[in-house]
């Protein structure tokens, strides 16, 4: 038996869970916003690994929001954690705990555990909306670690909206959570919660169906540029908001053969952590 631990941490929470021969049979969370200091944020983590440690647990993996160096286990940069930049998090947690300790993108984190549910196929790309837009590609068997291929950095929209990282009018600032909430909000006229706005668009809302309409118009043409650059065998569609399948699915025109949903939902990136290490060179 081998127990492992894997944590993803996103922009809004952390989440883990401890792992029995990869099946996950125990979790643990924590929230978190993105203006908390690096301090906090660490802590969340920890408290995140505490809930789920043990003394037999033989390795941490850890997904995390931004550009991360596998090898040193470093986060170089991130916008959605203030303070997480230049974050040495493989050290810090592996002289805390004593056991191997892996790190790497979400995204990447999310890729891996999917892929592994297409053995036959090597080139498959992963995309995660959730708070922000990830995105990682696996091409002919290895993860690309080509910039242009953190897919939530590239502009959908030319001369769109600026983020703090990306090409103007990038799929992050039009396709996250975040941004799905904020045009909702400003058709709505007041503050609303994606489940709001998914609620709103099942009971057809006239609203909400505008809202949605241009969200999956945005999201097929993030697709279809993904498909005319790298040509994947599969394009894989997770995060928190993708969980709402029944409503999105509807709205994506693409052959169906083209896209799926992820298997492991929103826990994609914590199966993946598990997994770590995996092609770090």
């Amino acid at each position: 038996m081998r127990f492992t631990i894997g944590v993803d941490v996103g922009g809004s929470s952390i989440k883990g869970a401890l792992l029995l021969d990869g099946k996950i049979i125990k979790t643990a969370s924590f929230s978190i916003s993105g203006n908390k200091t690096f301090d906090e944020s660490f802590a969340g983590l920890q408290n995140v690994i505490d809930q789920l440690y043990f003394q037999n647990v033989e390795k941490i993996g850890i997904v995390t929001t931004g550009v991360v160096d596998p090898n040193e286990g470093v986060v170089l940069f991130s916008v959605n954690i203030q303070g997480w930049s230049g974050a040495r998090l493989k050290e810090r947690v592996q002289k805390k705990y004593h056991v191997p300790t892996y790190v790497e993108n979400d995204a990447i984190g999310a890729l891996i555990a999917e892929a592994s549910c297409y053995p036959d196929l090597k080139n498959i790309t992963m995309l995660t909306f959730g708070t922000g837009v990830g995105g990682a590609s696996l091409i002919d068997g290895k993860i690309s670690r080509n910039p242009a291929h953190a897919w939530g950095a590239r502009s959908i929209v030319p001369s769109g909206r600026m983020g703090k990282f990306g090409e103007a009018g990038s799929a992050e600032m039009y396709l996250s959570a975040t941004a799905l909430k904020k045009d909702a909000s400003s058709f709505f006229h007041k503050r609303m919660r994606t489940k709001e706005i998914i609620q709103c668009f099942k009971r057809q809302d006239p609203i909400a169906v505008k809202v949605m309409e241009k969200y999956a118009k945005r999201l097929e043409s993030f697709l279809l540029l993904i498909e005319k650059e790298i040509h994947p065998e599969l394009i894989i569609l997770g995060g928190g908001l993708m969980e709402a399948t029944e409503a999105i699915r509807p709205l994506i025109k693409i052959p169906e053969e083209k896209y799926a949903f992820a298997h492991y939902g929103n826990k994609a990136g914590i199966v993946g952590a598990s997994m770590l290490p995996y092609e770090v060179k």
